[in-house]
């Protein structure tokens, strides 16, 4: 296989990754016939170092980045893939943020025709974010009190009352007050996989 090795008298040129059979044969002489002997060689690849593949940090909410490829010492196309799909995808050498969390992301070097493949990795961590409370209203009907707000969090929320004995909550999560009285209203919201608590 001349692809993989050449031979010019008793040098052999390698030229490429692979096996390959060399056969050496001694012409006969007056006193002795001719002979001849084959050996194997294999041709492994050149190892692919690769480097400067550092973690991430990121927060929820933040936007699409490109991946920084690795050095290398040899040319060559890269793939890369999260381990983790909550927390962040990659399409071709982009990383959108799914979650908050931790990933490690995977950079792939593809062999080629004189290097080996080989991969490196790195942690991308999604740090989670304060929630953003707008549009708290008031509504008033039937004699309850029904607090509406919007969230960039979806976690479960509760109240805290500056005077329990003058408000009640009822099943439908609306308010009714027992008694006349100034109250003061805490929405507390869970914290959630992306979002931390909120206190408003």
């Amino acid at each position: 296989n001349s692809y993989v090795a050449s031979v010019s008298g008793k040098f052999v040129t390698i030229n490429d990754g692979g096996n390959t059979t060399i056969l050496a044969r001694q012409e006969e002489t007056t006193l002795y016939t001719s002979a001849s002997t084959t050996c194997s060689i294999t041709i492994l690849k050149r190892d692919t170092i690769l480097s400067n593949f550092g973690n991430l940090e990121k927060k929820f909410g933040d936007n699409d980045f490109t991946l920084a490829q690795p050095t290398s010492n040899r040319v060559g196309s890269y793939s890369y893939l999260s381990s983790n799909p909550q927390v962040a995808i990659v399409s071709d050498n982009v990383v959108k943020i799914v979650g908050g969390g931790s990933t490690i992301i995977t950079a792939l070097q593809a062999e080629s025709a004189e290097y080996a493949e080989k991969k490196i990795t790195c942690v991308l961590t999604v740090s989670k974010i304060n929630p953003v409370l707008s549009n708290v209203n008031v509504i008033y009907a039937n004699g309850e009190y029904q607090i509406r707000f919007d969230s960039t969090s979806n976690g479960t929320y509760s109240y805290v009352f500056s005077d329990n004995s003058a408000v009640r909550i009822n099943p439908n999560n609306t308010l009714s007050f027992l008694k006349s009285a100034s109250v003061i209203v805490k929405i507390l919201q869970n914290e959630t996989a992306n979002y931390f608590k909120g206190t408003y």
